[in-house]
C-alpha cells in the first residue's frame, strides 16, 4: 500500500526511452501492472535498451513471466509451474566465459578473481531454468547435474 500512486504510465509510456537499463529484482509485474507495460519493456529492449532480471520468489516463472511479452528476451526457457526452489546447498563456479566477463570481475587479477568466487558461500534458493541453446555466454554455473542453474 502506498500513499503516493506509482507513476506507471509516466515511467513505462513516456520515460522508458530515457533509461539505460530496466532492472527487475525479485519483481512480479503481474501484481503491479498489465502485460501492456511488459510489451513496452519488450519494445525498449528490442530497440537497444537493457533488461536485467534477478531471481527470487517473484522472478522468472515464479513471477508469472511464462508466456509474457518479455519471455523471449530472457536467456532461459521458462516453464508453466513455478521454478523457485529452496535448496539445501548450491555452489556456483565461474565458467571460462564468466572468468573474463566484466560483470564477474571482483579483482583485476584472474587467479585472485577465481579465489574470491570460490570462497563465496553456497546459495540456498534458486530459480531452476533451462538455458537456450548450449548455454553460450553463461558466466556462472552449478557443477551439479540436473536442471540448469546458471547466471548470464
Amino acid at each position: 500500500l502506498s500513499l503516493v500512486p506509482f507513476p506507471v504510465d509516466k515511467l513505462f509510456l513516456e520515460e522508458l526511452k530515457n533509461f539505460e537499463i530496466v532492472i527487475f529484482d525479485n519483481f512480479s509485474a503481474q501484481e503491479y501492472f498489465s502485460n501492456y507495460y511488459l510489451e513496452r519493456v519488450g519494445e525498449y529492449v528490442r530497440n537497444g535498451g537493457a533488461l536485467l532480471m534477478f531471481g527470487g520468489r517473484q522472478s522468472f516463472s515464479a513471477g508469472g513471466y511464462y508466456r509474457s511479452p518479455i519471455e523471449d528476451l530472457l536467456p532461459v526457457r521458462l516453464q508453466q509451474q513455478s521454478d523457485y526452489q529452496d535448496q539445501r546447498r548450491l555452489l556456483v563456479q565461474l565458467t571460462s566465459t564468466g572468468g573474463r566477463h566484466p560483470i564477474t570481475q571482483l579483482s583485476s587479477d584472474l587467479e585472485e578473481n577465481k579465489k574470491i568466487w570460490a570462497a563465496f558461500p553456497a546459495l540456498r534458493r534458486v530459480n531452476s531454468t533451462t538455458p537456450f541453446g548450449k548455454g553460450q555466454g553463461k558466466s556462472l554455473c552449478s557443477p551439479r547435474s540436473g536442471p540448469a542453474r546458471a547466471g548470464w
